[in-house]
């Protein structure tokens, strides 16, 4: 398994999609046993410099980004571990030019050009298995988002020991009513370490119980992958 480094930015759905696309990505993770993970765009990741320098770089940046749409369109995938499948992006005017304002508040001017993407599933599955999943997801997800805030991850080692540390609203964006999640105390930064599962609270009969019904185009004879445990969204 492929581990990540540092800290990551992304920029999170909201409301019915974001419910549907882990949806997605829990019942993927568990037919073919592999790593669950929140639903996201990654606006710039393997982020090194400390804690406290992250989170200052990541306000100024939220000051300097305006709202903006994701348009996500065909399922695509690639050899890459974190781009095993996913959905790609439309790489509109405001969507690159974040990832530029990105880049420049963090010194990241020599990267490769930025192929925004919101991944469905983490792995090393075979391009056989992927053709079977792609055209099954295409269609499904021609979906759209309004991006308020930005997201500061720690994304070191497996997914299910990512956590966020802190939510940054964009300068221009109204800051909506936050519901208070399980594991989410008021007043609190985030989540504690670890506790991704926490984040989806409106998905609990996802990591519960059967929802094979949400999701008809899964293979239903597939092998049943591990269970996960209490700790983030990733395999035992």
């Amino acid at each position: 398994m492929a581990r990540a480094k540092g800290f990551s930015l992304w920029l999170i759905p909201s409301g019915d999609l974001y419910e549907a696309l882990a949806h997605t990505i829990i019942r993927l993770s568990r037919v073919y046993q592999t790593p669950a993970f929140e639903p996201h765009v990654t606006l710039l990741g393997e982020l090194t410099e400390p804690e406290a320098e992250g989170l200052s770089k990541t306000q100024h940046l939220a000051s300097l980004i305006r709202p903006c749409e994701i348009r996500l369109s065909r399922a695509d995938y690639l050899s890459d571990y974190f781009r095993c499948l996913f959905l790609r992006v439309e790489e509109t005017k405001p969507v690159m030019e974040a990832n530029l304002k990105a880049r420049k508040v963090f010194n990241r001017y020599r990267d490769p050009k930025y192929m925004p993407h919101l991944s469905l599933m983490y792995g090393s599955l075979g391009p056989g298995v992927k053709e079977t999943i792609v055209p099954r997801v295409g269609d499904y997800f021609d979906k759209r988002f309004e991006v308020r805030s930005v997201h500061l991850f720690l994304t070191e080692d497996e997914p299910r020991d990512w956590y966020r540390v802190r939510e940054f609203p964009l300068e221009t964006a109204e800051k909506p009513d936050a519901k208070l999640c399980v594991g989410e105390d008021e007043g609190s930064e985030g989540w504690e370490e670890g506790e991704l599962e926490s984040m989806l609270c409106n998905l609990r009969r996802a990591t519960a119980g059967d929802v094979s019904g949400a999701l008809p185009w899964v293979p239903t004879g597939a092998s049943s992958p591990r269970g996960h445990g209490g700790k983030g969204f990733g395999t035992a």
